[in-house]
């Protein structure tokens, strides 16, 4: 009995080396389980004030352990747009029971040819979020300060990512093109290894923007003001540019995340006991 099994375990190994092969491959991977077009507002400021979003939350419950994404589109036109907004400190993110993660930093345009666009793109994350229940939904409350003449926008979208491990850094964001020239968006890709990459876009004029070769367009903002993400569920090396078409201004955000690894599974075999 004894040799039968150590014959059935030595004819094994080449069985093994394929599976764990293949799961090298597949193992590493990651999905978008769903998106929303979040919340959005707009007004007209003349003395400063609060802009609020509407309250949206996920269509169905997410998963425990999932990773929650949320791109902030934000736009300012005036006669002097000067994005006055301070997203570092007069942004306010309302979910109940959730604290959501700011990015390092942002990015936008000032439009130096008019001076009259001013876009602005930042993001928020939860990397192994509790389950987000259908009833939780989520707002953002945005500062305008005191003295600003702004017509002023905001808009949110919301994704439920699986096989996200950590987030790794905003690597890839380029100055913005604000001089009123044409150009096409994108964020540098450059990455070691394999990663999950997003690339967010606010932009002017008002039109939304193909993806380039290997991404894919995700929620596009379109009812206060208008923004885009591409991504990458798997990029490895350099991938320029993320978008096909040109804006005259734009500004682009980057956020890179690992891949998680789940064990790789060894096939029972007749013999084994487990």
């Amino acid at each position: 009995m004894t040799m039968t099994i150590m014959k059935k375990l030595l004819s094994t190994p080449v069985t093994i080396l394929s599976c764990l092969l293949l799961c090298s491959s597949l193992c590493f991977s990651a999905a978008i389980i769903q998106s929303n077009d979040g919340g959005n507002a707009s007004g007209s400021f003349s003395t400063g004030g609060t802009l609020t979003t509407t309250a949206v939350g996920f269509s169905s419950a997410t998963a425990s352990g999932n990773t929650l994404y949320m791109p902030v589109w934000i736009r300012e036109e005036s006669s002097n747009a000067d994005c006055a907004i301070n997203p570092s400190t007069g942004i306010t993110i309302t979910t109940s029971g959730f604290t959501w993660t700011a990015a390092p930093t942002y990015n936008a345009f000032a439009d130096s040819a008019t001076e009259t666009h001013c876009g602005l793109i930042k993001y928020y994350y939860i990397v192994g979020a509790a389950s987000m229940p259908t009833s939780t939904t989520t707002t953002i409350a945005v500062a305008v300060p005191s003295g600003e003449h702004c017509t002023c926008s905001i808009e949110f979208a919301l994704y439920e990512i699986s096989g996200v491990s950590a987030f790794l850094n905003d690597n890839g964001t380029p100055p913005p093109n604000d001089t009123g020239t044409a150009s096409t968006p994108e964020c540098n890709t450059t990455v070691s290894g394999t990663e999950i990459y997003f690339c967010n876009l606010i932009g002017y004029p008002g039109s939304n923007l193909t993806a380039a070769s290997g991404y894919t367009i995700g929620v596009n903002a379109t009812v206060a003001t208008i923004g885009q993400m591409s991504y990458d569920l798997a990029v490895t090396g350099t991938t320029n540019p993320n978008y096909s078409g040109t804006l005259t201004l734009w500004a682009t955000f980057a956020a890179a995340f690992s891949l998680s690894s789940s064990p790789a599974s060894v096939p029972r075999h007749r013999g084994f006991v487990n």
